[in-house]
């Protein structure tokens, strides 16, 4: 698992943005990822050095600037949207995207809210990003189509499977067989840490059979449950077709040590991790 010891590399390479990438993925020569350290940023669209922070990091990953990245405006949905080079610099110099620009370019669903909690593309160049604390960013990679995706899973969306319609997105759109598509999971929080009440169970029931809900919720007491996502979200990726060598989650809990932003941990709305991919 990635640590303090791999963050010590970072800055020994002189790295300007501190971050870790997603090495397997970068491995393969046809992306370029990252997640952010605690304290990096901020990453909101109109706050104070947000525009700053992005192209600091688009000169690490080596997009051009940050009006060739593209930022989500999560809202805890399960919509997903393809997106190009028009999208440049939307969530950092113009508004979010809000909308599907056609619906054959987008699993959405106004029912779930009207945010975006995902993107796919296949342009070259053009960097999909997400923020979390806890959440689970979840990186895709189709080698043979050369498409990616960027997932933010919050608990709301991964209740309602933002990564199977992610994969089906990747499919419709790009031509991208599942069997071929490498997913990781990237720093979230575990079920050690993640209590939770008795609605978010009723919120699982709607998509997840019982027996899986089940595995998923551990009483805790007072009515109380641990929930975990990152098993949520392994389930939904195998349901779509991914084999499950071809899913990984190399990082420890985002909760413990303090090496990545937790929500759970520090109770700080404005901290938040950025996760990014490129195909290059």
């Amino acid at each position: 698992m990635h640590c303090l010891t791999c963050f010590a590399y970072v800055m020994q390479k002189g790295v300007a943005m501190r971050y870790l990438p997603i090495k397997d993925l970068d491995a393969t020569g046809l992306v370029r990822t990252a997640c952010t350290l605690l304290g990096e940023g901020p990453w909101s669209y109109g706050e104070d050095g947000t525009a700053e922070s992005f192209e600091a990091l688009a000169k690490e990953l080596g997009v051009r600037d940050a009006y060739h990245m593209v930022r989500v405006n999560q809202k805890h949905t399960a919509n997903v949207r393809v997106a190009t080079i028009e999208d440049g610099g939307r969530g950092i110099y113009h508004p979010h995207i809000e909308s599907p620009r056609t619906m054959e370019s987008a699993t959405f669903d106004f029912r779930l809210g009207d945010g975006i909690d995902g993107l796919v593309t296949n342009t070259p160049g053009l960097a999909l990003c997400t923020t979390e604390a806890d959440c689970v960013p979840v990186f895709l990679l189709d080698p043979i189509t050369r498409s990616v995706g960027m997932i933010h899973s919050g608990w709301r969306g991964t209740a309602a499977l933002i990564s199977k319609r992610a994969i089906s997105l990747l499919t419709s759109y790009f031509g991208a067989s599942p069997r071929d598509v490498l997913a990781v999971l990237g720093p979230c929080i575990c079920k050690d840490c993640y209590e939770v009440g008795p609605e978010l169970r009723e919120d699982f029931e709607v998509f997840f059979p019982p027996e899986r809900v089940s595995d998923l919720f551990t009483p805790h007491g007072d009515g109380k449950y641990l929930l975990d996502v990152p098993a949520a979200v392994r389930m939904t990726l195998l349901d779509a077709g991914i084999t499950p060598e071809h899913i990984t989650m190399p990082f420890e809990c985002t909760c413990h040590g303090n090496d990545f932003a937790s929500y759970r941990r520090d109770k700080d709305p404005h901290d938040r991790m950025l996760t990014a991919i490129v195909l290059v």
